[in-house]
């Protein structure tokens, strides 16, 4: 049994994206296409003057309708304005910026990629690989100071096609990857009807009209994000805003900012969002959106009651996949009914149930959902047998298994395809198996999904190593995470003597699922001895959780610095066993922590931790300044920074107990010295978060005076010395009068604190009421260094990121009086929510300044010509 929608019915115009813009500026030329956060809006009559502007440039480097033009950029308004800008005049093909270069490597071969589009400033390893292949470079340079999306390209090949049109409905608009099972990832064209026909179809159903405004927070890499979100929109004259990619922590300040009518998301950003709505409740209540939708993974029950009761409005459950240009099926705004567990009925397209032998099934059968209509795509390209075994009869596979009731409404029961979906990121087994086999150590490797309770489910592998083989489970893990991009590597790694196979001898993928999914499934594995036992109990108490297994993430359970420090502190209570704060570092589960906990006669404390060694920039050297609870939010900074910028966290002096040198030079002599270690010559990039930013600038400045460049320097809401006083002048005065009193080094720096806190009219700091008077001395410790601090001019720029804190504002002038150059950002939040809770943004700010900073000096953020 097939039920048949409600088709739209498209003209030749509406068929194509330039046709599209073309409508919606001619009926709206003023209304708002495309918005950012800090930019001016674009509106429609610019965007479409922009793509004919970006059209004519293509063609001016001889590319035209068809040819194959990979986009490797950040999520942001300038992949929206290029993906519709370019696929109006070209086959466009974003990926995913976070591939390794192996990746890459596939990808761009399997395209016949005639160009990579990359944006200027970042060092993509799809550039490098682009030269090895001989793929034009094409480099995108956002204008900053034009409307959102605005963007200039420079350099590809230069060979003039005249006459250029824009692509026609049958022209390829979108070319995407969608991975399988035993096959390397396909490669699915989508046209312009097609693209067009489904984004219409999902304007329809959600009733979009230029009153509309969308808040993308999904990748535009990802067909949700191209069609679901974009494309919907545009097709609609209504206007999509497009913020840096998803930040829990920022969402609701969009929210404020954008007054959107509705997001579409996957579950776990619904998740993220709902774990931050109890403390934004005020946002909330004056920025009411008119619906929510949820598509690309199964959305729990509970979590769409959730939705509805925090916000207000329904929650729309949709069904797509790339092949069906995203939508398949949707439930329908109220009046109509929607129905628990389903994902509505077919939109645009037919849809039908199908058995093994091709027959139609009737209502209530089981069996394999199959589809047919103008967003279906023609087939795999460069894949004649994947296509013919993935119709039949005209109908689509899905491959996913699921039944019809007697209304039409359609509920999927599970997924034929072994494809592991994390979170909505589709993964292909055989994409990881073939990284573990590269290994020399690994013989045989199997991958495969396991439960995850956020996630859906998480990739787990099997392999078996050969004899006398020395790598670890960590080891290999590393070892992917150099070739894989994050979401594809394994969460857990087993070492097992034997894989089981089927008769043919083939891998049984589904029996390793079932063997191993209940040692490798992170929230149900219990304590396997009397010391995860104690940690399990230590974590509950700490973290305030009901359950916690061995493989549990202690930060992912909501642990902080401050929780981190108390529980290790309740581990010596009861175990008489001590660790250092930055073990959490490296092991941030019971399991590894237990581990460490057995060798902790062998763990010192560091001065550094590497949290991303490999990458093609310089390294970012960040001393994140919390000398009492570990600074963990580098962790997470680190990350958002992306792959491709090596990241260094350098923890304070006392941090783990040691020792703390008396005075800022003498700090930074010590972190000097270790970073030097690591990186022997420059350039240098560095950074400091709060008293830490003083000695990262003590530290800039002596490699200056060494002769080395610091093409970076970050101060992170740190204090400027006050230099209202002439510190120099005191300091050799308070020298001459202790040279005659003979006094010791300690005595004289004592005598300079409370003079120099006398005549700054300062006093003595406010007592800290810490109980702990470890940490307590710690922080008199620090506020006496930075108050002797003797800071030098630094004949270079320093960056400020400045928190919304009120007792920051005054800063910028104070550090002009001691740099060369000061620029200066905005950071939403307090000075600790601001890294916190905010990180996003501050990641987002910080990572902007780091790749300005390694422009080459003769690119500089340009224009863009008008072409109207």
């Amino acid at each position: 049994m097939s039920i048949t929608s409600s088709a739209v019915h498209l003209t030749q115009r509406d068929s194509c994206i330039a046709g599209v813009l073309s409508t919606a500026a001619e009926r709206t030329p003023a209304d708002i296409a495309i918005a950012a956060p800090g930019r001016a809006p674009l509106a429609y009559d610019r965007l479409r003057r922009f793509t004919h502007h970006t059209r004519d440039v293509l063609n001016a480097m001889g590319i035209r309708r068809n040819d194959r033009v990979a986009v490797v950029i950040p999520n942001g308004p300038e992949l929206a304005a290029a993906f519709v800008a370019v696929a109006a005049s070209a086959a466009c093909a974003p990926l995913n910026p976070a591939y390794r270069a192996p990746e890459f490597e596939f990808y761009l071969s399997d395209l016949g990629a005639k160009a990579l589009i990359v944006q200027a400033g970042i060092d993509s390893p799809a550039a490098a690989v682009a030269r090895q292949r001989g793929i034009a470079i094409i480099e995108l340079e956002p204008t900053r100071a034009a409307e959102a999306g605005v963007f200039t390209l420079s350099g590809g090949p230069r060979h003039h096609v005249p006459d250029g049109a824009f692509a026609q409905p049958d022209d390829t608009a979108l070319v995407l990857y969608t991975s399988g099972t035993t096959a390397r990832p396909k490669q699915v064209a989508l046209t312009h009807e097609n693209i067009c026909a489904s984004a219409h179809s999902i304007a329809a159903t959600l009733r979009l009209d230029r009153r509309d405004r969308c808040l993308n927070v999904m990748p535009l890499y990802h067909i949700h994000g191209l069609i679901g979100a974009t494309l919907s929109t545009l097709t609609a004259s209504a206007s999509i805003a497009c913020p840096p990619g998803f930040d829990e922590a920022a969402f609701f300040a969009w929210l404020d900012e954008f007054r959107p009518s509705w997001y579409t998301a996957v579950p776990t950003i619904h998740q993220a969002i709902l774990a931050r709505a109890a403390e934004c409740a005020s946002v909330v209540a004056r920025c009411p959106l008119r619906f929510i939708r949820s598509c690309s993974a199964a959305l729990p029950p509970q979590v769409m009651t959730e939705l509805e009761r925090v916000f207000g409005v329904p929650v729309l459950e949709a069904y797509g996949m790339t092949e069906a240009s995203h939508q398949i099926s949707s439930n329908p705004l109220p009046p109509l009914p929607r129905k628990t567990g389903s994902v509505g009925t077919a939109t645009g397209c037919d849809a039908a149930i199908m058995d093994e032998a091709g027959v139609l099934l009737p209502p209530g059968a089981i069996g394999e959902i199959v589809i047919r209509g103008p967003g279906v795509t023609r087939g795999y390209a460069n894949d004649a047998e994947a296509t013919s075994k993935a119709f039949v009869n005209g109908w689509f596979r899905t491959g996913d298994q699921g039944l019809l009731d007697a209304d039409g409404y359609l509920f999927i029961r599970g997924r034929l395809k072994e494809i592991i979906n994390r979170g909505g990121m589709k993964i292909s087994p055989r994409e990881v198996e073939e990284v573990l086999l590269d290994h020399p150590d690994v013989v045989q490797a199997v991958a495969f999904g396991v439960p995850h309770r956020a996630l859906g489910e998480n990739v787990a592998a099997a392999v078996v190593m050969r004899k006398d083989a020395a790598a670890t489970e960590v080891d290999l893990r590393q070892f992917a995470a150099t070739r894989l991009a994050d979401f594809r590597v394994p969460s857990r790694i087993l070492l097992v003597d034997v894989l089981p196979v089927g008769a043919t001898g083939k891998l049984q993928r589904a029996q390793m699922a079932d063997r191993f999914a209940s040692a490798l499934s992170a929230p149900f594995a219990g304590p396997g001895d009397a010391l995860e036992l104690d940690l399990v109990r230590v974590w509950k108490t700490v973290l305030g959780v009901e359950q916690v297994g061995v493989h549990d993430n202690f930060f992912d359970l909501g642990g902080t610095s401050l929780s981190a420090v108390r529980m290790l502190e309740e581990l010596h209570e009861i175990s008489g066993r001590t660790l250092p704060v930055t073990v959490l570092y490296q092991a941030q589960t019971i399991r590894q922590l237990g581990e460490a906990l057995k060798d902790a006669a062998g763990l010192t404390s560091t001065r550094v931790t590497a949290i991303s060694p490999e990458g093609a920039n310089p390294p970012f050297f960040f001393l994140h300044g919390d000398y009492t609870g570990g600074g963990f939010y580098s962790l997470n900074l680190a990350k958002r920074l992306g792959p491709q910028q090596p990241f260094y966290a350098l923890h304070p002096h006392g941090l783990d107990g040691g020792p703390v040198p008396s005075t800022i030079e003498a700090m930074a002599a010590d972190y000097l010295a270790t970073v030097r270690a690591i990186r022997p010559r420059g350039p240098y990039l560095l950074g400091g978060h709060c008293n830490a930013g003083l000695i990262a600038f003590e530290v800039a400045g002596r490699l200056r005076a060494e002769g080395e460049r610091v093409d970076f320097l970050a101060l992170v809401d740190a204090p400027a010395p006050n230099m209202r006083l002439s510190a120099r002048i005191l300091h050799r005065l308070v020298g001459a009068f202790a040279a005659r009193r003979g006094m010791t080094v300690e005595e004289r720096l004592d005598l300079y604190v409370r003079l120099r806190r006398r005549l700054l009219r300062q006093g003595d700091p406010p007592a800290d009421t810490n109980p702990d008077p470890r940490r307590r001395n710690l922080t008199q410790l620090y506020r006496r260094a930075i108050v002797g601090y003797l800071p030098r001019r630094y004949a270079g720029k320093v960056t400020l990121l400045l928190s919304e804190d009120e007792e920051y504002r005054a800063l910028p002038a104070r550090w002009r009086a001691l740099a060369s150059e000061v620029e200066v950002h905005a950071i939403p939040g307090t000075h600790l929510s601001s890294i916190t809770q905010h990180v996003g943004v501050f990641a987002e700010r910080m990572g902007i300044c780091l790749r300005n900073a390694q422009r080459p000096p003769d690119q500089t953020p340009g224009g863009e010509p008008d072409p109207a």
